[in-house]
């Protein structure tokens, strides 16, 4: 394919897209200005650009994240055996405190910003995350 034709196919995937959303904001009965707008807004400043509206790529993430967590958990757990001695009661009990922690971030009762306030308020360890992440962390975007 040419350039010509790689700009005519993203022009008509984006004019496709903003037609979702503006359907879905129609049925939704909201502002389709005002969603178009912030699509725009998250795509630019997120750096996401794929062919899917805000709400499919959160549909999509699900998956993702639950791949994520599990990874994490293991490598947690794992780490906790062979480095710390962790032996299965001490391993159950991190695994039950950290399914309470992730199910409590994902119901939306703590976000990604508690947890890195509270490790840094009292451990006084700073995990790093990107200023446009935690800003878009903050206005609930991702």
């Amino acid at each position: 394919m040419s350039k010509a034709d790689d700009m005519i196919r993203w022009r008509d995937e984006g004019l496709a897209l903003a037609i979702r959303i503006a359907e879905r904001e129609e049925k939704e009965g909201g502002n389709v200005l005002q969603a178009l707008r912030k699509e725009l807004r998250f795509r630019r400043s997120s750096g996401v650009n794929s062919n899917m509206t805000i709400k499919e790529l959160q549909k999509a993430s699900v998956t993702i994240k639950e791949y994520t967590v599990q990874t994490v958990l293991a490598m947690s757990m794992i780490v906790l055996w062979e480095q710390y001695g962790f032996g299965e009661k001490r391993l159950t009990r991190f695994l039950n405190e950290f399914l309470v922690h992730s199910l409590a971030l994902a119901n939306g009762e703590i976000d990604w910003i508690d947890i890195l306030d509270c490790l840094h308020a009292e451990t006084g360890i700073e995990l790093q995350m990107n200023d446009e992440l935690k800003r878009l962390l903050r206005e609930g975007a991702v």
